[in-house]
């Protein structure tokens, strides 16, 4: 089982799961909110998600991975192996603290792809 989302009132995650049983997607839900469901089933319940304007309860970023088109795409932050540390501690011998202009990497979990995110 993969998290769908996590959403703070009870009265949404009962909804949410009532959805879910009616499109046909087992789901489950969790003490703290979040509902569950599995994982050959996310991209037809993310879908419904979206429909639901529910993607910000979700720990997934919302757009589709560029080599496979999934939805199990989650933003793993600044992509520090790329990073010129030069730089980084020539600004932050400068300016007092070091400049941290770095992309942000996206990583999708459907086929394992990690890309860099413009600004």
């Amino acid at each position: 089982m993969i998290a769908l989302a996590k959403l703070d009132v009870h009265a949404q995650v009962l909804v949410l799961v009532g959805q879910l049983h009616a499109r046909g997607i087992a789901s489950e839900k969790a003490e703290d909110g979040t509902v569950l469901v599995a994982f050959g089933d996310f991209e037809s319940a993310f879908a419904l998600l979206i429909e639901a304007d529910l993607v910000s309860a979700s720990p997934w970023t919302g757009e589709a991975c560029p080599r496979c088109g999934m939805h199990m795409v989650r933003d793993v932050g600044v992509n520090w192996k790329r990073a010129s540390w030069g730089f980084l501690l020539l600004t932050a011998g400068l300016l007092g603290l070091p400049l941290l202009w770095r992309k942000r990497t996206h990583h999708c979990l459907g086929c394992g792809g990690h890309w860099d995110v413009p600004r």
